[in-house]
């Protein structure tokens, strides 16, 4: 998360699955600071401006008395855009995340087998110096 923060923080934000009371309560327990989760409240300008349109969008149709048939089409068009591009940010939010995670496993995963290296290297020099020490009729345990 340290790593990364920003990056998730405003990929979660462009999600529309999680809730936001749910996202700042995770960002406030996390290890994001308080500047990196300031800048990326930004990332809910989109959605915000997308809902704004299609609830001004839905009104305009609801009045739908003073429209003619092209601005009703031209209304509806902007409306099914909006959802795609909901849809879209979402999906490549999801596709990023997923990258971010795995590439997190596979650091984790490298950084195990780093350390058991380390402990049989470690253990290897013990006994190394424990079969030295017994040569010349010593023991320490």
């Amino acid at each position: 998360m340290n790593r990364h923060g920003l990056k998730i923080n405003v990929l979660l934000r462009l999600t529309v699955l999680i809730p936001f009371n749910l996202l700042d309560y995770l960002m406030g327990i996390s290890t994001v600071s308080i500047w990196t989760y300031a800048l990326a409240l930004t990332a809910i300008l989109p959605g915000t401006i997308i809902y704004a349109y299609i609830g001004a969008t839905a009104s305009s149709i609801a009045e739908a008395d003073t429209l003619t048939g092209w601005k009703i089409d031209l209304l509806i068009f902007g409306v099914i855009f909006s959802i795609f591009a909901i849809s879209l940010a979402s999906y490549y939010a999801k596709v990023e995340l997923d990258r971010i995670i795995a590439e997190e496993e596979e650091d984790l995963q490298r950084q195990r087998e780093e350390a058991a290296q380390a402990k049989e290297e470690a253990e290897q020099a013990l006994q190394k110096d424990q079969s030295i020490w017994s040569f010349m009729g010593l023991s320490f345990k």
